[in-house]
């Protein structure tokens, strides 16, 4: 093991310290923008996804592994779906249609 931003002069016994593990695995899953998670009060995080050329949304409750500043790495299987809500979504309602814009790089 080693210390990321150890001080130069060995630790004393009795010392406290506060420190936090780190894994060195990486969690397998979905980048997902976390402006898409829908997180109702008191409920887990939820995704509205659409299916290849459905143009219907699906409210689906997803779990992610951890949290970055723009981002969630979502561990739930998403591969049944092509897209999901990026924008909007607080107006949307399990089984809405929806149009697809394209992206600003398309």
């Amino acid at each position: 093991m080693a210390l990321t931003g150890a001080p130069a002069a060995p630790l004393s016994a009795g010392l406290r310290l506060s420190a936090r593990l780190a894994s060195r695995e990486r969690a397998v899953g979905y980048r997902v923008a976390v402006a898409a998670l829908h997180l109702p009060e008191g409920q887990h995080a939820e995704l509205y996804v659409l299916r290849e050329g459905e143009s219907q949304v699906h409210l689906t409750p997803v779990r992610f592994a951890h949290l970055e500043a723009d981002a969630a790495i979502v561990t739930t299987d998403l591969s049944d779906y092509a897209a999901y809500v990026t924008r909007g979504q607080h107006q949307l309602r399990d089984g809405d249609k929806v149009r697809i814009l394209p992206t600003e790089s398309e």
